[in-house]
């Protein structure tokens, strides 16, 4: 169940964003807060296009080899 922060939560993210402590976000540091945000959706997209690549052709070419599909069968054939 996801909670969203609370008032306090966001207060002191806010304060910890505002570098110049103008009392707002300007372009600035709302560039810097995006660029912190944006590196860690991509870092999970990363990992997760690594694992789609690479982990999953291995653990089915593993599944097919465990398999034991008998040479010249329809289910070799289908596999293919």
């Amino acid at each position: 169940d996801f909670q969203p922060p609370s008032k306090d939560v966001c207060d002191q993210l806010f304060d910890a964003a505002d570098a110049d402590k103008s009392g707002g976000i300007n372009e600035q540091e709302f560039s810097h807060i995006m660029a912190i945000l944006c590196a860690q959706i991509l870092s999970r997209m990363f990992v997760y296009y690594v694992v789609l690549i690479m982990l999953v052709p291995y653990l089915s070419a593993k599944v097919v080899d465990f398999t034991k599909i008998p040479n010249g069968s329809y289910t070799e054939m289908a596999a293919e």
